[in-house]
């Protein structure tokens, strides 16, 4: 489909400067604004009738009803090393033939 539209000075100059009838961007151009003009508009409506008739339902997804993970939901920390060790009944465990401090 076609149309022709008429445009006065300032709008055409804005035009030329922006795409030039010599680009080929012109049509595209054209185009798009003509796009997003009808999009902003229907936005516009939704928007309005959002003001009339607020969404009063609940949301979908409410966080307080939920318990916390332990971790934030990751997995635990693993000990160091150091903390690994293990004595029982408080005595230390010792290697057959090895003294405490090496000797």
């Amino acid at each position: 489909m076609q149309i022709l539209i008429e445009l006065d000075r300032e709008t055409f100059r804005r035009l030329e400067a922006a795409a030039p009838a010599k680009s080929r961007k012109r049509s595209a151009f054209i185009r798009a604004a003509i796009q997003r003009a009808l999009w902003e508009l229907e936005e516009e409506k939704t928007r309005q009738a959002y003001l009339v008739t607020p969404d009063h339902d609940p949301p979908a997804f409410d966080a307080a009803a939920w318990e916390p993970l332990p971790h934030g939901g990751f997995d635990a920390p693993e000990a160091s090393p150091r903390a690994r060790r293990t004595r029982s009944a408080g005595t230390a465990r010792v290697r057959k033939g090895v003294r405490k401090g090496g000797r």
